[in-house]
Order: C-alpha cells, then sequence, then structure tokens
C-alpha cells in the first residue's frame, strides 16, 4: 500500500519533535528540510519544544536564558521572557503559539480542514493557570500516547503513533467544530482565541472604511466582557448610524469625529494610527481588534510587531493581495457580513432618517384654515378661530391614515 508522510512530516517538524527522530525517519527528515527555511514553520517548532521542555520540566521556576530555541525566536523579532515561574512561561508560549500558527497555513494543502489543524496547538484554556495545570496533569499521566513525546492538543488513547503517517492523523483532522455554513459562530471563536491571548483589548474602526450594520452582526457574537471599549473615528461624510451603535451593545462606546482641512482629503487613518499608538505606547493596550477594510493601515500593523492585530474585514471591499499578504505575515483576518442581528441597527437608522425629514414638512394650520374658509366661502372672527384651531389642530387632534400607500392627515 503506497503511505503519504506530507502532512504528518510537516506537523511532526511543526510540533516539535526532536532533531535526531527526525533524521532517522526519512520521509519526516524530507519535509522538515522543506520547511526549514520557512520563517513561519521555524518559530513555531522553537515555541511547541519550549512548550516541551517546560511541560516535562518539575520544579516551580525555569531558566531557558542559555536556550538556543529562545535565541531563535529572538533573531526573528519574537519577544520572549524566558526566565520565570514554569506555568506562566506555558501561558507565554500558548499566548504566542496562538498568534504565530496562522501563516502556517499555508504550508498544508488547502483541502485540509485548518481549524482542526490549527487546534492541535492550542493547549485548552491555556492562558489560565488552571488549564495548564490541567493540561499538564493529561500529559505526564499519558506521556506514552503522545507521538515522540511532543504534546498536542488530543484526548490521549491507545492508537498508535499518530505521526507515523497520514493514514494515523487524518481521522484527527477530519473533524469539524464549527459547521461550514455558521460564519457567525467561526467568527465567535476567532474573536474569543484572539482576546484569551491578550491582555487588554479595544476596538478601532474606521467608520470611513467600515459598514455599522455588518459590525453590528459581528459585535452581537463579541464577549462584551472582556472588550474594553470602542473607538469610533468617523469622518464628517460617513453613515449616521455610528451614533447610535452605542444602543446595541453593553462595550463602552467613544465617538470620535474627524474634521478635515481639506474636502478631498479625510484625516481619519491619520487619526486612528495616532490613537492605536498612543493606546498601545501610554494605555497599554496590547490587542487591536480592527475595523477597516483598505490598505492604508498595512504600516500600522506590519510595524508595530510587539502588539496584536485581528482585522475584521468586508468581503467586497478587500482586495485578494491584501488578504494574501496578511496570511503570509501572520497577520489574523476575519471576514465579516450582513445579518439579521443588524435588522435592528437598519430600522432605527432609517427611522432617524424619517423623522428628520418629516419635521421639514411643515404645516401652517392658520393658513391652511384660511384657504378653507375661502373655499367654504364664509368667515370666522378671531375667536372663532382659534376655538375651531384650538378643537381640530392641537396636539393629538390631527390624525393620519394610510391611502393607497400615501400618509393623508384626517381632521376631526
Amino acid at each position: 500500500m503506497y503511505e503519504s508522510y506530507e502532512i504528518s512530516g510537516k506537523l511532526a517538524y511543526l510540533l516539535g519533535v526532536p532533531d535526531a527522530i527526525i533524521e532517522k525517519e526519512r520521509p519526516m527528515a524530507y519535509y522538515a528540510a522543506k520547511l526549514a527555511d520557512n520563517k513561519h514553520a521555524v518559530i513555531v517548532r522553537c515555541l511547541s519544544q519550549l512548550r516541551n521542555l517546560c511541560l516535562n520540566h518539575r520544579e516551580p521556576d525555569i531558566d531557558l536564558t542559555a536556550s538556543a530555541l529562545v535565541a531563535t525566536l529572538r533573531q526573528f523579532g519574537v519577544h520572549f521572557s524566558a526566565k520565570g515561574n514554569t506555568e506562566r512561561q506555558i501561558i507565554q508560549i500558548n499566548r504566542l503559539l496562538s498568534d504565530r500558527i496562522y501563516p502556517c497555513q499555508a504550508i498544508f494543502p488547502s483541502h485540509l480542514d485548518w481549524q482542526a489543524v490549527r487546534a492541535l496547538f492550542l493547549m485548552p484554556n491555556g492562558m489560565k493557570v488552571g488549564g495548564v495545570r490541567a493540561a499538564q496533569k493529561i500529559y505526564r499521566a499519558n506521556r506514552k500516547f503522545y507521538p515522540y513525546q511532543v504534546y498536542l492538543n488530543w484526548k490521549p488513547r491507545p492508537v498508535g503513533n499518530l505521526l507515523f503517517n497520514d493514514r494515523h492523523i487524518m481521522p484527527l483532522l477530519s473533524r469539524r467544530d464549527t459547521p461550514p455554513n455558521n460564519h457567525g459562530l467561526f467568527i465567535q471563536r476567532e474573536v474569543d482565541h484572539f482576546i484569551q491571548g491578550g491582555k487588554h483589548t479595544i476596538i478601532v474602526v474606521d467608520c470611513e472604511n467600515s459598514d455599522p450594520y455588518k459590525m453590528r452582526g459581528a459585535l452581537y457574537r463579541f464577549p462584551e466582557k472582556q472588550i474594553l471599549k470602542i473607538l469610533l473615528l468617523d469622518g464628517e461624510h460617513s453613515n449616521a448610524a455610528w451614533r447610535l451603535l452605542k444602543n446595541y451593545t453593553a462595550i463602552p462606546v467613544e465617538y470620535i469625529p474627524v474634521k478635515s482641512l481639506n474636502k478631498r482629503k479625510s484625516l481619519v487613518d491619520f487619526v486612528l494610527i495616532s490613537t492605536v499608538y498612543q493606546a498601545f505606547y501610554k494605555d497599554k493596550i496590547d490587542s487591536f481588534i480592527l475595523f477597516a477594510s483598505d490598505s492604508d493601515y498595512w504600516a500600522l500593523v506590519s510595524h508595530m510587531l510587539e502588539a496584536r492585530f485581528l482585522l475584521m474585514l468586508e468581503q467586497e471591499r478587500t482586495s485578494v493581495k491584501l488578504k494574501q499578504t496578511l496570511e503570509l505575515n501572520g497577520i489574523r483576518y476575519c471576514c465579516i457580513e450582513d445579518s439579521d442581528e443588524s435588522k435592528d441597527l437598519k430600522f432605527d437608522a432609517v427611522v432617524q432618517i424619517l423623522q428628520g425629514t418629516i419635521r421639514g414638512y411643515s404645516i401652517d394650520p392658520r393658513k391652511l384654515l384660511q384657504e378653507a374658509l375661502s373655499l367654504a366661502r364664509t368667515t370666522l372672527s378671531p375667536a372663532e378661530r382659534e376655538e375651531f384651531l384650538q378643537k381640530y389642530f392641537s396636539d393629538g387632534r390631527l390624525n393620519t391614515i394610510i391611502e393607497d400607500g400615501k400618509i393623508c392627515f384626517q381632521v376631526g
């Protein structure tokens, strides 16, 4: 029987199977050699190996300062605190893995369920000490069931070496925790995991390049208690619905109007970048969920390497090139779309506009009365006119009816 080793070989490299084992397994060595020149794959391998070291470390503290793995990470610009409490080190590694695993999607065939692949690297509840202790307990008690004793997220049981070949690992990758058509649940899972990987998260919105109704639909699934605030940076000619958004979320909303010096050039993008810099360096915000669908912010997310970004993009406004660039550089994004949850905001926005429009159609009851008296060929004294106006035109006396699809007024 012909056996395939592509998936298992690549996973073995990324999960941190030791070099000595890889060198003895020819198929595994072949794919390891191909990934050795891939920056993102090397980073994930180093993080996986460091996590394996920590999980097997029996002391409460660990010093990784002299580790070549840490030196490699720093060479690639990954900030890593190499000394401290062992459990806290595992949390740090889990956080970095959750961010750095994303660009490795390009390594695997497109037909593979990427969410299932990624899940292998994510420790359940791994951003908290309790989750680390639970995972460590399971790992140590069942170490012989983990392939080559490297950690991965699965329920250990005696089914053989998962990384022996593709036939062994594929059953673990064939599951789908999210139904393929449930896009909202996919966004919820992505946002939840992004927030868990950081300390302080805010939402920043370029109102000129975002749709308030699609954002409302996305916000419906956001963990409101874990997001500090929403900053809405709005130009002079964007959608009025942005001012209503605060009524549809428990997250504090700060509306920031941005005036232009030149009608042909908006300053929203410049103010947004400045706001993010201030939030990061002054307010110690480390995680940003950015609603903006153009490439103007590529410079921001690609140069603030110590900050974490999750971009919420609109499919029809986002180029394929931008998505490819984000994926190659390991920057997370989700595509948001219209949903039923946005209907209430749409209705309120339309009602607000209609109220403003209807106020423009004013009726002068005295002038209307004079025209009616002329057509009736009669007159009323000033006192009688006031009595008539009070009787038929005072508050609540002028009724509206619908006739042939049009709004009409009814007196009396």
